[in-house]
């Protein structure tokens, strides 16, 4: 009972038709995980539940364009909107679970379930929009006016980002010596040195115009068109 009424809801909340489906169903998802976590059933939402975290981790990965159109959602009445259908959404999901004689802890821990089934579907599918819409790589050109420091640029990068105060893990970074560049185990594109910087293109433009600082590490610092202050330190390792 519980799935059929998520997939009723049709992950509604606000102007989602502005976003790309895929950015719009998972950034709705995210919200009924936030409203879970705050309502009754808040003390049965499990640890993996950081809707906070990830949208933030999501936006700074999102196009000038897909950003923007998240920052209106969130700023507008449909975000209130989608809030309220999804306390009514929890609220009915419980009680459906409460009428066929289960208990109302039953009830939240079957929804939360769900939410985190639909949470992972949908966090797959953006992930995939995410690297296909990711500018394909110039070809790779050698920078004489390059300062190459002791050891060399080249090498595996493990990145954490600083989230609420803490570091949140972010992935791995492998700089090859030909100048491309892996994202998490996959092609990302290029880079190239200047001086006490690196330049990316392709995945990691969406990280402070890919403009990485870098002292035998690499460090992204940033403030994202919405507001939001990013950070992302990758060591090298």
């Amino acid at each position: 009972a519980v799935v059929l009424i998520l997939a009723s809801m049709a992950f509604a909340p606000g102007a989602r038709a502005e976003m790309r489906p895929e950015v719009g169903n998972y950034v709705a998802i995210l919200v009924y995980m936030d409203v879970f976590r705050t309502s009754f059933c808040g003390g049965h939402a499990p640890a993996t539940f950081r809707p906070q975290e990830e949208m933030r981790a999501l936006t700074a990965r999102l196009s000038p364009g897909d950003r923007e159109q998240v920052r209106r959602f969130f700023a507008g009445s449909e975000y209130r909107q989608g809030q309220q259908e999804a306390r009514g959404i929890v609220r009915q999901a419980v009680d459906t679970y409460r009428q066929a004689g289960r208990s109302e802890a039953e009830g939240c821990q079957a929804l939360a379930t769900s939410i985190g089934q639909e949470a992972s579907k949908h966090r797959g599918a953006v992930e995939r929009y995410l690297a296909s819409a990711a500018p394909p790589a110039p070809p790779a050109r050698a920078n004489p006016a390059a300062k190459a420091p002791a050891g060399g640029v080249a090498g595996m990068y493990w990145c954490n980002n600083m989230i609420g105060g803490r570091f949140t893990a972010a992935g791995t970074v492998e700089l090859l010596p030909n100048g491309a560049y892996k994202h998490n185990g996959n092609p990302g594109g290029t880079y190239r040195q200047q001086g006490d910087a690196v330049q990316f293109d392709g995945n990691l433009r969406s990280w402070a115009n890919g403009r990485a600082k870098y002292d035998g590490n690499l460090e992204f610092d940033w403030k994202g068109d919405e507001g939001f202050h990013y950070w992302f330190y990758c060591k090298k390792g």
